[in-house]
């Protein structure tokens, strides 16, 4: 476990690169993980998931708890913003579909 993450290391964990190209910006010479490094990276617009890689059996079981309240508590607006995503490209794919057959 990295005390630092670097740009090199989400590569490795397979980041995409969008997350990647923000994460050097902000953060050229690495992330020292140390209290208020996620909130601060989580501001910049970092997707900070990748930290639960770094926890211990009991804390990711904690995690996975709060995080399953977090989603109950928000599930419909998160199926909202899904299906507002996803439905317009299920339409190009029923719309090619049915003029296949």
């Amino acid at each position: 476990m990295p005390k630092i993450v670097t740009v090199g290391w989400l590569v490795k964990q397979g980041a995409c690169p969008g997350q990647r190209r923000l994460f050097a910006k902000h953060y050229p010479e690495g992330l020292t993980l140390a209290p208020g490094a996620l909130v601060a990276a989580e501001q910049v617009g970092l997707d900070v998931g990748w930290a639960v890689l770094f926890l211990s059996v009991p804390h990711k079981k904690t995690f996975w708890k709060f995080y399953d309240q977090v989603i109950a508590l928000h599930q419909k607006d998160i199926l909202k913003a899904y299906n507002q995503v996803i439905a317009p490209q299920l339409e190009k794919y029923l719309d090619d579909l049915i003029r296949a057959n």
